[in-house]
């Protein structure tokens, strides 16, 4: 950046570089200092780290050459020591590790914008990957809104953490990239500016080859997370705590027979959301229909799936 034609420009000046190494020809900069063309030069930063013997920046008495002090100075320690004790906190409070370096990176000023899309993806890839049967193959990340905007590196990296975790694999959302990758599960993510429905919405999408089952989360009012679809039926469910997801017929009974093997086993139900696929002025026994039923507990949803007839 800095070569022999700009060093001409400042001659009798000086030239401090403390900022990074490479951007000033080393040997122009000795040159150009040895002949009075500058009338000297101070740099801690350097093309190649630590300084060689034979650099010709040693041999220039008005040069000035120091190691990368950046990181030493008591101010620097002090920011450092508080940057790690906060990444630390993050980690015990199993929050994202924004300074992390074989995590996916977010800029401090828009990982307040993609926080609350996390929990609401991972929950969707996990109830997606324990609804398909047969091996995953693939897994879609799609984007709706404003969340479209936004970088949702770390969004999808925690679907894939969802995803993965009924599998009972060692996942997080440091290694689910790779998990993904070693496995031979293809990833992809979309984006679009366009809704139907919400400002923003975040669908999982899981294949085994054949079938597909897409799980579609979004936020309300007040940063409320919300499960809206659910292989196209359309839920209002609350994301935390553990949920029943049924496939059934749309029938009388299906309703009373869930609730009465719920209430047998003491499982309290918090809601119940039965939308059926398509609707009819005649309902048939092969109309289908889902049953979302949330329950009371204090972890993340914890889904389990099963079938009524």
């Amino acid at each position: 950046m800095i070569g022999e034609e700009e060093l001409a420009q400042l001659e009798g000046g000086y030239l401090i570089n403390c900022a990074r190494g490479g951007i000033v020809d080393e040997d122009a900069l000795a040159e150009a200092v040895e002949d009075g063309v500058l009338a000297g030069a101070a740099l801690d930063s350097f093309a190649e780290e630590p300084l060689s013997a034979d650099s010709p920046l040693l041999d220039v008495e008005e040069i000035v050459v120091t190691p990368h002090l950046g990181a030493s100075t008591e101010a620097a320690q002090e920011s450092v020591a508080v940057d790690t004790a906060e990444a630390v906190l993050a980690a015990f409070d199993d929050e994202p590790v924004l300074t992390a370096l074989n995590a996916p990176s977010v800029d401090e000023s828009a990982f307040p914008r993609i926080k609350p899309y996390i929990a609401v993806a991972e929950t969707a890839g996990k109830v997606a990957a324990q609804l398909l049967d047969g091996r995953i193959t693939s897994v879609e990340t799609t984007y709706e809104g404003d969340i479209a905007a936004e970088d949702v590196e770390l969004v999808t990296a925690s679907a894939l953490k969802g995803v993965f975790e009924p599998l009972e694999w060692q996942v997080n959302a440091v290694n689910a990239p790779r998990l993904a990758e070693e496995r031979g599960i293809e990833v992809t993510e979309s984006k679009t500016r366009q809704t139907e429905d919400f400002q923003s919405l975040v669908r999982v999408t899981v294949h085994n080859g054949e079938d597909s089952i897409a799980v579609e989360g979004t936020l309300f009012a007040g940063e409320d997370p919300r499960i809206v679809r659910i292989d196209g039926f359309r839920v209002d469910a609350v994301p935390y705590g553990h949920m029943l997801v049924a496939r059934n017929t749309d029938e009388p009974g299906v309703i009373g027979l869930i609730g009465t093997v719920l209430g047998d086993h003491d499982v309290n139900i918090a809601g119940m959301f039965t939308p059926a696929r398509r609707r009819a002025a005649r309902r048939s026994p092969s109309t289908t229909s889902i049953t979302t039923c949330p329950t009371k507990r204090s972890r993340p949803c914890s889904p389990t799936t099963g079938s009524s007839r």
